[in-house]
């Protein structure tokens, strides 16, 4: 009997241990618990939309090695991080991502391996491939920044690491290899629109940067001079233009979005050219409304006063997470929690739904409802309460829709439905915006996203990963640090004390 009890209890053990192992290995089930202060152990939410959305399989060859002292400690500890990052992405992305590890000691397996990639020379470095493209992210200067420290006696200084950018260097590699066809984007000119290929800080010139290097083809067009877009033009840009493009090229342009075409309109920030162009007026044409007006908000005294001023520094604000609408170009923002900048915008609506076949148009985000206006022109940046109410202003609004006539596109079966998205001032393109460092490039990313959008590339919608090492308060929780600061601490110091007061004039236990 004892013997049967210990067989059936050795039995159940295993079969326990079996099912325990089983169930671990299915996604659905795993869960993951950084407890680590800066997370260090935890994958942006940016960076898993990649991962599970990849639409070809991604391999990462590993060609690690050690390093002489003094650098053989702190190489290792990166090495180590690098490995434990890409068991985490292989752990998110499963039958899509690979790792595949080689052992630079084995010379003949590495120089088969290295002709296979059509690379050579490497070492300490993990590269990304599919599909026959190749990403090489080294480990100096890529996977992490070192600080080779100072070997003297005198002023002797240990070597260490300045920043480990593994997770964002391993991203941008795979987003690279993985980015399929380019889409063509064509930015119109001869009406005063902001130059694509200019260097100034008004210019597009970061932006065009920035696109050229996530896949997109950058061209121009001018419709005084040529009478159709390029050839195999997916989306078109119209941003800044200050002179009346005429009927005859809107009309070709509504050609090229009813055919399935992408737009994007943003008007010029100043109410004089936005009158000029007349894109107000087209836009009615899509259903949508521009506002000659400037929407501001007030922004709080430096002096830190916590008074609440208004200038011409009420033109900058940042949008928040409560005043972004859900729609795949904010949603990473939303999921992590990130805000970003507002500047010279006017105030855009939709007026109604799309009229040809179906589809809807939406908001994208706003200002805040309980304090910003909208300052009629001609611009004082100050609220005049009489003719300016105090309420939400959108900032950007989306459109899609398909014209169930047309029954081809050229675009193909996946992109024959129409996008449209009116910004509310070219502003937030200009490259004075997109190179400032406020909010760990927010500004950048949904520039980003709003074209990966149009080109209907969402899983490429995402943010910047963050910095483990930098932790930055949002903008919109500064007053309630502020009331924390100035009244929740020394209050609740007050109330101790009086309460240690009082118990203190009771006298103490009586003994007997």
């Amino acid at each position: 009997m004892i013997g049967s009890q210990v067989l059936v209890s050795g039995l159940l053990a295993l079969l326990a241990v079996l099912l325990l192992n089983h169930l671990s290995g299915r996604p659905g089930v795993v869960i993951r618990k950084d407890m680590t202060a800066k997370e260090v152990n935890s994958l942006d939410v940016s960076t898993q939309n990649v991962l599970k959305n990849l639409q070809s399989d991604v391999t990462v060859d590993v060609f690690f090695r050690g390093e002489q002292r003094p650098m053989t400690e702190i190489v290792g500890e990166v090495q180590a991080r690098t490995q434990r990052l890409l068991a985490r992405m292989e752990g998110i992305a499963r039958d899509r991502f690979r790792i595949h590890q080689n052992d630079l000691r084995d010379v003949a397996a590495i120089t088969q391996r290295t002709a296979m990639l059509r690379l050579r020379g490497l070492e300490n470095c993990v590269v990304v491939h599919s599909e026959g493209k190749v990403e090489v992210v080294r480990l100096f200067g890529g996977l992490a920044k070192f600080d080779v420290g100072n070997p003297s006696r005198e002023n002797y200084r240990p070597p260490s690491v300045r920043s480990f950018d593994g997770e964002i260097a391993i991203l941008k590699a795979i987003l690279s290899v993985t980015r399929g066809a380019r889409p063509k984007l064509v930015f119109t000119t001869g009406h005063g629109e902001l130059d694509p290929y200019g260097d100034g800080p008004e210019s597009l010139g970061a932006l065009e940067t920035l696109l050229r290097t996530d896949g997109f083809i950058i061209d121009t067009w001018n419709p005084r001079e040529e009478p159709d877009w390029p050839e195999g033009t997916m989306i078109m840009a119209v941003v800044g233009p200050t002179d009346d493009m005429g009927e005859a090229a809107r009309s070709r342009i509504q050609r090229f979005v009813d055919d399935g075409g992408r737009l994007m309109v943003a008007p010029a920030a100043d109410p004089n050219q936005l009158r000029s162009s007349k894109l107000a007026e087209w836009v009615q044409d899509f259903g949508l409304e521009i506002t000659e007006g400037t929407v501001m908000e007030p922004f709080p005294d430096p002096l830190g006063t916590g008074a609440l001023l208004t200038g011409e520094r009420s033109v900058f604000f940042p949008i928040r997470i409560a005043d972004m609408t859900r729609h795949e170009i904010v949603e990473p923002f939303m999921d992590t929690d990130r805000s970003f900048v507002a500047s010279r915008a006017h105030g855009v609506r939709v007026v109604s739904q799309p009229e040809k076949g179906t589809g809807h148009s939406m908001p994208l985000f706003s200002s805040a409802g309980s304090v910003s206006w909208l300052d009629t022109v001609p611009l004082n940046y100050a609220h005049d309460a009489e003719i300016e109410s105090i309420r939400s202003y959108d900032l950007a609004v989306v459109s899609e829709y398909s014209d169930l006539t047309q029954e081809s596109s050229d675009f193909g079966a996946e992109r024959n439905r129409s996008r449209i998205l009116l910004l509310g001032s070219s502003d937030f393109l200009v490259t004075a915006l997109l190179e400032t460092t406020g909010g760990q490039g927010s500004s950048r990313d949904l520039a980003l996203n709003m074209f990966n959008w149009l080109a209907s590339r969402e899983w490429r919608v995402n943010i910047s990963p963050r910095d483990p090492d930098l932790r930055l308060l949002s903008i919109d929780k500064v007053p309630t640090l502020n009331r924390v600061v100035l009244w929740g601490i020394p209050g609740t110091f007050l109330i101790l004390g009086l309460l240690v007061a009082f118990l203190r004039s009771r006298g103490g236990p009586q003994r007997v």
